[in-house]
């Protein structure tokens, strides 16, 4: 099962667009005009988020990208939990840029391959604990303090 992504849609299309340096007028050609530039352009600022199953396979093949990943990126929801395991390399080439362009990260990170797999394991579930209180906190909000 893969890991549920935390980038919105638009950062998605954003994401493949920048690491295949496909412009929108560019995702328009490969579509073969079945999704036009200022469309993908909405896509692209989060404007137009609730597309089509037609609009959706024509992304697809304008970011030529299997149309099962774009639409998971649109719904967050897997098509079909047994089709495949493997990462998805755009996604794992975009945290590599990330980490190497972080100082802080590549040390975690750093760390992280000196653990030993059960600290590895105590590690994932922590920061999973983490991640959940996150989740579950009201942003904005603070929390009041005894008297």
């Amino acid at each position: 099962m893969r890991a549920m992504s935390i980038e919105s849609f638009s950062e998605y299309v954003q994401r493949v667009m920048k690491q295949k340096w496909l412009k929108a007028v560019d995702v328009e050609r490969n579509s073969g005009g079945k999704i036009d530039r200022s469309h993908v352009s909405k896509i692209f600022n989060g404007i137009e988020t609730n597309l089509s199953a037609k609009a959706m396979l024509a992304l697809a093949k304008g970011l030529q990208v299997d149309p099962h990943e774009v639409f998971t990126a649109v719904t967050g929801c897997l098509p079909d939990e047994g089709r495949s395991n493997a990462p998805d390399m755009l996604e794992v080439l975009n945290l590599i840029e990330k980490v190497a362009t972080d100082a802080e990260l590549m040390g975690a990170l750093r760390g992280l391959m000196r653990l030993s797999k059960e600290g590895l394991a105590a590690f994932i579930t922590t920061l999973s604990f983490c991640d959940q209180q996150q989740t579950l906190k009201p942003h904005g909000r603070r929390e009041k303090k005894g008297r």
